[in-house]
């Protein structure tokens, strides 16, 4: 992870540099803190982001693809079906669910209290977030595909 000061835009200055193992395709930002989300979730602090701080670190047993942010939830797409992680201790991040539902999510999005799920073999699926804990599926749409 690069920490860049882009305060010049044009010429943006390479501030510090954080090394971790394994790939991180997700990157989610809440200041003063960054989430790295992948074969892990790592949260740094910055700070001071000359000496970016590990807060907290959990490895995972399936690759994240893609992760939206809800509140304290961090709601997690991978090739095994939808995770779910409490983040409101940024030091002891921890699973609180794993759907098996639908396997192999590539994609999320969050509106307001709805999930959206890309599925490439399945579609994409709606839920409702109204009970974070237990995600409720609303819709569920199948791609059609032209051979």
């Amino acid at each position: 992870l690069n920490i860049l000061d882009v305060a010049t835009p044009k010429q943006p200055q390479l501030v510090s540099r954080f090394t971790h193992y394994g790939g991180f395709p997700v990157l989610l930002v809440h200041a003063p803190y960054v989430t790295m989300v992948g074969r892990a979730i790592v949260t740094l602090d910055l700070t001071k982001p000359e000496t970016p701080k590990p807060v907290g670190e959990l490895a995972v047993s399936e690759y994240i693809f893609d992760a939206v942010w809800v509140g304290d939830w961090l709601y997690t797409a991978t090739g095994k079906g939808l995770m779910t992680f409490d983040l409101s201790q940024l030091d002891e991040p921890r699973l609180i669910d794993q759907s098996n539902e639908h396997l192999y999510l590539s994609q999320l999005a969050v509106d307001g209290e709805l999930l959206v799920v890309l599925a490439p073999q399945d579609g994409i699926l709606l839920y409702s977030l109204a009970d974070r804990l237990e995600p409720v599926e609303l819709a569920h749409f199948q791609l059609a595909v032209e051979r």
